[in-house]
């Protein structure tokens, strides 16, 4: 096994920053970077997306990530409905608001959506094992913004669960 590999393995994350990785690694960044490309086409190391990689992208901590990639962001919309079992459907991507510009990102097989929301509507949202992640109610709220300024589709409330919301 690549000694690299064994370093990385140290790290008590599920995915690895290239600050991460340059830290414990003892290599200069040219010879990182080449180490690193070479680990990747290998596939002994998954790079998730710029700057990020994971030893096994099945176990990587989706949330956690996509609220560090992009910050600050927080989860909302249909992926914390979902979550709360008032959306009946499972969203297919992860989607979270910010005050920066909208964009989307894939990370392996997971795409991150961005949506930007003005900073009268940057509230509702609680810190959960370094997970930013809107509370049911405020997730609803911020679909109804986005949808009625033309960024999202209207909810599906035909699909939801509303007693769930408290």
């Amino acid at each position: 096994m690549n000694k690299l590999i064994k370093k990385i393995q140290t790290i008590p994350k599920s995915y690895y920053t290239y600050a991460d990785i340059r830290k414990i690694a003892g290599l200069s960044d040219s010879s990182l970077r080449v180490a690193l490309a070479r680990l990747v086409k290998n596939n002994d190391l998954a790079r998730l997306c710029q700057g990020y990689y994971a030893l096994n992208p099945a176990q990587v901590d989706y949330e956690r990530l996509a609220c560090e990639i992009y910050a600050p962001s927080y989860l909302s919309l249909e992926w914390v409905l979902a979550r709360a079992n008032v959306l009946s459907q499972q969203p297919t991507h992860l989607t979270l608001l910010t005050q920066n510009r909208a964009k989307k990102i894939m990370t392996g097989d997971v795409q991150i959506q961005y949506q930007h929301i003005k900073t009268g509507m940057w509230y509702g949202y609680e810190i959960k094992d370094g997970v930013a992640i809107a509370t049911p109610k405020k997730a609803l709220l911020d679909w109804e913004y986005l949808a009625k300024n033309g960024y999202a589709p209207r909810p599906p409330y035909e699909e939801m669960n509303l007693k769930l919301l408290k």
